[in-house]
């Protein structure tokens, strides 16, 4: 069994913490790239936030990653705190010596290692006792936990997610013709350069709430049900709610891929569909219908109504894309998909005192102890 409280705290440990030590050090060693090249820095809060979320998601997998590994060397921690840190620093050096194109070419090889491997180092050795601080000053008395098969296949379903999801957030993005409209009427002859941003934007907040929303759904999850279902909608964001989907990514553009993407699509459908008749069946005065029931009607209702608009109103699809493709890839028409994790969600904090399935599990521990 793998303690998914130990997986929360690392993730949030090493997120805060590397938006600090990685995301700052990042920004303060890429003034110095600006001096030693003769330039004037310039700091941008749009450049700076960027940085300091990419440093928060890599932060956040470094912790979870650390919380695993201590767990497993015990009182050794920082030992396997300097180990891994180590590796990683020769993993930021190694790629230094190896890509010479690009903003990685303006500077010699180890003058780039200087200045950016440390920070890996530095953010390992900090995460590990950030994380070591917090566990045992806050460590939960009841411990949710899942099995380690159970992990993995979330964690598989949340690498296809990830991956298609951030396809929403840059890239070739796909918007409604009437965005044409919407930036004409800003000013003349506008494009649509003005809309990318705020649409890139929308997309990464959007995939950054989906996938923390799944996360809730399985760490808070009582037992297989809604374990399930955070997986089923993994899946389902995968196989449909992208521009370039993770299958396109691998195999390229072809029947294959959207074949595979369409089965991951059909999977998480059916895993959603038994979790919600489950839920929607179960007699008990521990169950709470209405959350989800409620959640399921609202999002079937916006995708009802946003079908009829497609089909009567051509302008608010995307050029040359069936309508189906439009309603998935673009990121304002997907907003009503947060009503399905938020109404699980609702309906497991009503139902903390009992059990959800007949295996047996109660506050996230399986009735045998294990």
């Amino acid at each position: 069994m793998v303690n998914l409280d130990r997986l929360t705290l690392g993730a949030t440990a090493g997120a805060v913490t590397n938006m600090v030590v990685g995301g700052l050090g990042a920004r303060l060693a890429m003034r110095v790239v600006v001096l030693l090249l003769g330039g004037q820095p310039a700091v941008t809060v749009e450049g700076t936030a960027g940085i300091l979320v990419m440093a928060a998601i890599l932060g956040a997998v470094l912790g979870a990653s650390l919380a695993l590994v201590h767990g497993w060397v015990g009182r050794r921690w920082r030992q396997a705190d300097w180990l891994l840190g180590g590796l990683l620093t020769l993993l930021v050096a190694g790629l230094f010596l190896t890509i010479r194109d690009g903003e990685a070419a303006l500077l010699p090889s180890w003058q780039g290692m200087l200045l950016f491997a440390p920070l890996a180092l530095v953010s390992t050795l900090a995460t590990g006792y950030v994380f070591e601080e917090l566990w045992r000053s806050r460590a939960p008395k009841v411990k949710r936990q899942a099995p380690g098969v159970w992990l993995a296949v979330y964690g598989v379903a949340f690498v296809l997610a990830f991956v298609g999801l951030m396809s929403l957030a840059g890239g070739p993005l796909r918007l409604p013709r009437i965005a044409w409209h919407m930036a004409a009427l800003v000013s003349a002859g506008a494009d649509l350069a003005g809309s990318y941003a705020p649409m890139q934007m929308l997309g990464f907040v959007f995939a950054l709430v989906y996938l923390l929303l799944t996360w809730l759904l399985f760490w808070l999850a009582e037992g297989p049900d809604l374990r399930a279902a955070a997986i089923g909608l993994l899946l389902l964001a995968g196989g449909s709610f992208h521009v370039i989907g993770p299958i396109e990514r691998v195999l390229g553009r072809g029947l294959l891929a959207d074949t595979l993407e369409i089965f991951l699509t059909a999977v998480g459908v059916a895993l959603l569909a038994v979790v919600y008749w489950r839920l929607l069946t179960r007699s008990g005065t521990g169950v709470r219908r209405v959350p989800p029931a409620v959640s399921l009607l609202v999002a079937a209702g916006a995708y009802i109504t946003l079908g009829v608009v497609l089909s009567v109103q051509p302008e608010w699809r995307v050029l040359r894309q069936p309508m189906l493709v439009t309603l998935f890839s673009v990121t304002l028409y997907l907003l009503p998909s947060l009503a399905l994790p938020l109404g699980l969600l609702w309906s497991r904090q009503r139902t903390s005192d009992h059990a959800w399935s007949a295996g047996g599990y109660q506050a996230g521990v399986p009735a045998d102890g294990g």
